[in-house]
């Protein structure tokens, strides 16, 4: 099973805040899609943009960002994913 490491920032206003991670488990078909987009872009997995994801796996990763960092101590934070890395 391979996983994606995501890499992001959280904050409640611009100027504060820090980096955040967190970590998301892929199935195996979606594997094999990031994949084969990585193969039709001629580009290894570490060489991918963001954007070369399909949408359905950004949405899920913004949401795992959302769901562990969301709010800490008690006070909603935004999350922006900024990066991630791709491990089997």
């Amino acid at each position: 099973m391979a996983t994606i490491n995501i890499y992001g920032s959280g904050y409640q206003s611009p100027g504060d805040g820090g980096d955040i991670e967190s970590t998301m488990d892929l199935t195996d078909e979606e594997f094999e899609e990031i994949k084969s987009i990585a193969s039709e872009l001629d580009k290894e997995l570490d060489e991918l943009d963001y954007d070369d994801l399909p949408s359905d796996i950004r949405d899920r990763m913004e949401q795992t960002l959302d769901d562990e960092w969301g709010y800490v101590d008690g006070e909603s934070w935004n999350t922006m994913v900024n990066g991630f890395s791709i491990s089997e």
